[in-house]
């Protein structure tokens, strides 16, 4: 290629760069749409063409028939094939006298080319990204005319080629073919490849032609210096010495040169990315060709970078231009050439990038930081956070709290961070502690006030059977006759016959046992070592029994250390009458108190507990007042496994342990129990009574249970049964502390397969064993708006939930005011949980107020409608020009920031018409409020796209500007905001108040968010004139359960948000069969006690009274049923024969349960509440139990160790450690009449 001197015609390029996503190469496009699924989108994708080499490729067609293109940079009039247009003269090089056009003149430019990325080999023929003129397509890189009548006439057919922007140049073999003839015969013609663009060579001196050297590399080409050039905005590019690389708007300082002086060789050799040619006969073409054949290939420019891969840790080399690069990492690597383990420092504590996980906790000059779940906050000063990479997918990071100065990670984990906290602000320094990785050990000397804190990394590939955890690929190492991707099938029968090719029996069944002993501890302490194979009720085994399958015994439960671990249930008691059972296992036995399940507090306590010994339970003792007793039943033996249960029907208490063990004694009737508190494992008034040992199994019921019932209800495994026994039997909660355990599925079953949404797919109701759940990447799916009965709410329980497009429940919630319909009509509440409001009610329970008609202002005009509440209080309307009376007020607060229940949003209310309606339109209707959305996965939940609960916006004026300061577009009148239609200008009439945002409740061990993408914001008010505007929506409130929580929500903007992050979290088993419950044919129901509230003769607590006609007969049981015959959830006493009904209640009015002492007018015996206090019953929290300061699950194998030909045979625990080292051998179980190692004899 020529070079010294060239000055080279500047060349618009479109000179896009690929944006590549470091962690996402593709092997072919059909790996793209395999791996993106319906929400792949046709684009540039970085598609691979050799091991560790890729290149930016457009991938399209990918929802049908994928196909690769190179994008061509410098655009379609830089890259065309043409076959001029008009015939020649015979008789000279000019156009044929008349003038003729030629049959098959074209000209198509390309824009893409479609290549296999396997053999870099270009479709000449694929015409899909083209632009054509005149009736024929015509290839890449062909030319041809019907114009030179001799091989000396100029050809007018031209082509041209510019790879320019791209990593591609045209390959050595191509070579471009002439075919056609000549008026006199000959056949001689050929193809003219010119250089492309090129200009001429020129002399230069000191006083430069072009004066700008903008570049000096050896790796020089022509099109990078033309490139360069352009980038600055000169028209032309220069070349010389190689190396060297000019630029300048103008070229005419010094005269054109010979063309021998222009010889030099580029520094960066002759990418052959610019070609162009012209080719004509009479007539004649030309076309590319390999080897002879048509056909057109390329190859990576030779100075391409990726040549020599400088890209480090097996990272692939991505080629983007002809000199341009960059490096697709492995997970973990970062830095331009993945050279650096991804570790990044985050200020003031914020969240880690994705991708990477908080490990480490530090501040600036402080006295403390810690880590609050994943959030890592400091005393005073700014918190810093060392993020490094992990793969959420089986990587989890917790915290154990520790004393003054020693904390440790559990074994089986690594150790990460050490922190520390001085609660009196002494200890000056960077919050860290000092950390030994070998002992798992973080310490802190000379500090009596601080408290110790370790940073936790376990590896969890979610590996049974003991198989083992790859830290660095997540998948499971099985012991030798486990199988399956998590080592979750033991067929070792299978594998002895797979690798001996023979029948492990010839007849009978074929059993694996251990070859060699298995050592036992604990339990019946009858043997030391496991004896199989064994029968135990009725099954036989051949291994340790590693789940709950039967029992007791029980291999797996939750262990509680004795050190203040515990599970919080809330805040609430079993009303007066109620049983509790649980499966415990003591491992300690000492004089302390310890809680097994109970409320501890106030002297109103209730429960099961350890002490001296013996079982316990608290009791009320008939013969005397005050606070509660020891009911003590029988001794238990550490490390047996009992089932002990307490039963309370108002009057009589009955302690069962095992069925056999009975103690039943009279009570104080129907006390009134402490709600301050409901742990399993310890007691919210006592740090010390913290139970040792491990609980499998609890259930509560609202009712008293005969012995009997209760071990029937308790032989059940898992699930079953508990659906039943909460439509019919008073289970009110039923936790399965063993292991994980699917909800009973009550809505739609999925059958456990994958749920992909489509688009505008309306989704409605609970759905359930559902294995990935996913709105992909451009997809709306939309939540079935509610409408006065159903709809409004959508729930899905999966494995694995991804949110790429948007679920969106916006405006799905309780419906906005209607439009008033006479003139002076006022405007309608807003519905909300009590149903539509009254402009009496105080607060409107959520609902926004309507605006006052026209009739109530001397003017005639109509209010604005106020917005709904929810998370936070609706707005009022934005008053405009006009004062004076009939103003709506807002909607108030409700449900909890726990989401203990889940809400709609609340409607706003709608605008008063004016008095006069002929030249303005009706009131707007209000906005409506926003839907419920509950995501439930067993493992993720990612949230890339939106979720959206936002209240709607009331109807008014479409206005230019935000807020309520000008006059809508519509009015004719702009300084009055007035005008003459019906059916805009909202200028007498007042618009609509807009809706609350609803409900989101996410739950995952791994819970991903993002930022801001989850919007429970409230609607905006409608725009008005004279009037001015309705009042906007509160937000809704969002909840996120996870063990691992990654996102942001701008608190009190797009929605009220609280995060729960914990190591151990437990389902209610019986919620399924609770929601399922029919209030007005209930016998039991599923209220339980949630204590004692104030209230206000001026503004009631509850909205509906009920049962004035008998308050004589008023009992907490008789207005339960009052409630409920009226579809309400919540009922209250009050005053010792009031009754009232609603279905939320404002947590902030809880009063002691002291206060809630007053008799019953239907039965002196029970209590009603007391002087503006209402004891209020209803369903307890359905959201999730949480486990605290180490509470975990774990599995713990046990064996049959002796009397196993007896009705009681003897257990053991396995020794994990001597079963890891063991194999296995087959043991035939022969039929009847065979015998024989085989069966065979």
């Amino acid at each position: 290629m020529r070079i010294s001197r060239n000055i080279y015609l500047y060349i618009t390029l479109a000179a896009v760069l690929v944006g590549i996503c470091e962690s996402q190469v593709y092997d072919s496009c059909d790996g793209v749409a395999r791996a993106l699924g319906s929400g792949a989108g046709d684009g540039e994708y970085p598609i691979k063409i050799d091991e560790r080499l890729a290149v930016p490729l457009y991938c399209a067609d990918l929802d049908r028939n994928p196909q690769a293109y190179v994008p061509l940079k410098s655009g379609r009039v830089n890259n065309f094939g043409s076959v001029y247009m008009s015939v020649g003269s015979v008789k000279d090089c000019g156009t044929v006298v008349p003038p003729q056009n030629y049959s098959a003149w074209g000209r198509t430019e390309f824009l893409r080319l479609q290549i296999d990325p396997v053999h870099l080999k270009i479709d000449l023929n694929n015409f899909k990204f083209t632009h054509t003129i005149g009736p024929r397509q015509i290839c890449f890189g062909c030319a041809g005319d019907k114009f030179s009548a001799t091989p000396k006439c100029p050809p007018r057919g031209k082509f041209k080629i510019s790879l320019a922007g791209t990593p591609f140049s045209i390959d050595d073999s191509v070579a471009w073919k002439w075919t056609g003839q000549f008026p006199d015969g000959s056949t001689s013609g050929q193809a003219n490849i010119l250089t492309t663009s090129y200009i001429g060579c020129f002399k230069d001196a000191v006083d430069r032609l072009l004066p700008v050297m903008i570049y000096n590399s050896k790796t020089l080409t022509i099109p990078i210096c033309i490139e360069k050039c352009k980038a600055k905005g000169y028209r032309y590019a220069g070349a010389q010495y190689s190396t060297q690389c000019f630029c300048g708007n103008s070229h005419n300082k010094y005269s054109i040169s010979k063309e021998s002086e222009c010889k030099m060789k580029c520094g960066g050799g002759g990418t052959d990315q610019v070609i162009e040619g012209i080719c004509g006969g009479y007539p004649g073409n030309c076309y590319p060709t390999i080897n002879g054949q048509k056909g057109f290939t390329l190859q990576l420019v030779k100075t391409q970078p990726c040549f020599k891969n400088p890209c480090q840790n097996e990272a692939i080399c991505v080629a983007l231009t002809e000199d341009e690069f960059t490096c697709s990492c492995l997970p973990g690597y970062v830095g331009s050439l993945c050279e650096n383990l991804q570790t990044i420092i985050t200020a003031s504590g914020s969240d880690c990038p994705t991708g990477l996980q908080p490990e480490q906790c530090s501040c600036d000059k402080c006295t403390g930081a810690r880590f609050d779940g994943d959030v890592c906050v400091a005393s005073n000063g700014k918190p810093k956070t060392t993020c490094r990479y992990d793969d959420p997918g089986h990587v989890i990071l917790f915290n154990v709290q520790g004393t003054a100065s020693d904390a440790y990670c559990p074994v089986g984990t690594e150790i990460v961070g050490c922190n520390y906290w001085d609660s009196k602000n002494r200890k000056s320094g960077n919050g860290q502690g000092s950390l030994d990785t070998k002992s798992r050990h973080c310490s802190l000397k000379g500090c009596s006030t601080c408290k110790v804190t370790a940073r936790c990394k376990k590896y969890d590939c979610g590996c049974e059977n003991n198989g083992v955890c790859s830290k660095v690929t997540g998948t499971c190492s099985c012991l030798p006759g486990y199988t399956g991707s998590r080592c979750q099938t033991f067929d070792y029968c299978s594998v002895y016959e797979d690798k001996y090719n023979k029948t492990a029996c010839k007849a009978g069944e074929c059993q694996a046992v251990p070859s060699s002993d298995i050592r036992a501890f604990g339990g019946d302490l009858a043997g030391d070592h496991c004896v199989f194979p064994f029968t135990y009720q009725d099954n036989s085994y051949s291994r340790c029994v590693e789940d709950n399958g039967v029992g007791p015994p029980f291999a797996c439960s939750t262990y509680f250390d004795g050190k203040n671990d515990y599970i919080d249930l809330g805040q609430w008691s079993p009303a007066p009458v109620y049983t509790i059972a649980a499966w415990v296992k003591p491992t300690k036995k000492d004089k302390t108190r310890r809680t097994i399940i109970g409320g501890v507090n106030i002297c109103r306590d209730f429960g099961l507990y350890l002490q001296n010994g013996h079982f316990n339970a608290f009791y009320y003792p008939a013969s005397k007042a005050g606070c509660t007793a020891p009911l003590q039943g029988a001794s238990y033996s550490v490390g047996q496994w009992y089932l002990v249960s307490v039963s309370n029907n108002g009057t009589h208490m009955r302690l069962d342990v095992s069925g056999s063990d009975s103690i039943l004694v009279p009570v104080q009737h129907y006390k009134i129990l402490t709600t301050t508190g409901l742990r399993i494992g310890g007691s919210q008034c006592c740090a010390g009574d913290t139970f040792q040992g491990n609980i499998k199994s609890i259930k509560i019921w609202n009712r008293a249970l005969l012995t009997e019932e209760v071990k029937m209800s308790m032989r059940y495994v898992n699930s079953i049964n508990s659906t039943m026994e909460a439509m019919y039997g008073g289970l009110i909660s039923h936790y399965e502390l063993g292991h994980d355990v699917n909800l009973p599925c009550n809505g739609i079953d999925h059958g456990g397969d994958d749920w992909e949404v489509r688009n505008s797919q309306q989704l409605s109701g609970i759905h359930c064993n559902v294995s990935r759940f996913s709105v992909p990447k451009g997809i709306i799916a939309l939540i079935k708006p509610y409408d006065g009965t159903n709809g409004g709410t959508f729930e899905v329980y999966a494995l694995d939930i991804s949110i790429e497009g948007v679920l969106d429940g916006s405006g799905s919630g309780y419906r906005g005011g209607l439009v008033p319909a006479n003139p002076a009509d006022n405007g309608v509440q807003g519905e909300s949980y009590s149903g539509q409001g009254k402009a009496s009610t105080a607060g409107n329970r959520g609902g926004g107020g309507g605006g006052a008609g026209g009739k109530s202002n001397g003017r005639g005009y109509g209010r604005p409608g106020a917005g709904g509440g929810y998370g936070t209080k609706g707005q009022s309307p934005n008053k405009q020009k006009n004062s004076g009376s009939g103003w709506s007020m807002y909607g108030t607060t409700y449900g909890t920031p726990q989401l203990d229940t889940l809400y709609l949003g609340s409607g706003g209310g709608s605008g008063g018409n004016a008095k006069d309606l002929t030249k303005s339109p009706k009131g707007g209707r209000g906005g409506n409020g926003g839907g419920i959305i509950g995501l439930y996965a067993s493992r993720t939940v990612t949230v890339t796209g939106i979720i959206n609960v936002s209240g709607e916006t009331g109807q008014g004026d479409v206005v230019s500007s935000s807020g309520c300061s000008t006059c809508p577009k519509a009015c004719t009148d702009s300084k009055n905001c007035q005008g003459s239609s019906t059916k805009s200008c909202w200028d007498t009439s007042g618009p609509g108040g807009g809706g609350s945002g609803g409900s989101v409740y996410i739950s995952g061990q791994i819970v991903d968010v993002g930022h801001d993408r989850l919007w429970a914001m409230g609607g905006s008010g409608g725009a008005g004139g004279i009037g001015g505007c309705g009042g906007d929506g509160g937000v809704g409130r969002i909840h996120v359960d996870a063990q691992i929580f990654k996102g942001y929500v701008t608190q009190g903007k797009s929605g009220y948000l609280q995060t729960v992050t914990s190591q151990s979290s437990y389902k209610d088993l019986s919620i399924p069969g609770q929601k399922l419950i029919i209030p007005k044919t209930t016998v039991y129901g599923n209220e339980i006690y949630r204590g004692c509230f104030q209230d206000d003769s001026n503004n009631r607590h509850f909205y509906h009274q009920v049962g004035q006609s008998t308050s004589s007969k008023i009992t907490p049981q008789y207005c339960i049923n009052l409630c409920r015959n009226n579809n309400y959830r919540y009922a209250a006493v009050e005053y010792g024969r009031e009754c009232f009904c609603d279905n939320a209640f404002d947590w902030k009015l809880k009063k002691s349960d002291n206060d809630c002492n007053m008799p019953c007018a239907g039965d002196k015996l029970q209590f009603c509440g007391g002087s503006l206090r209402m004891a209020i019953y209803g369903p307890h929290p359905m959201s999730l139990a949480i486990g605290y300061n180490g509470v975990q699950q774990q599995c713990q194998p046990w064996c049959v160790t002796a009397d196993t030909d007896t009705t009681n045979p003897k257990w053991g625990q396995c020794d994990l450690s001597s079963k890891k080292s063991s194999s296995y051998k087959i043991h035939c179980q022969c039929p009847a009449g065979m015998i024989g190692s085989n069966c065979d004899q």
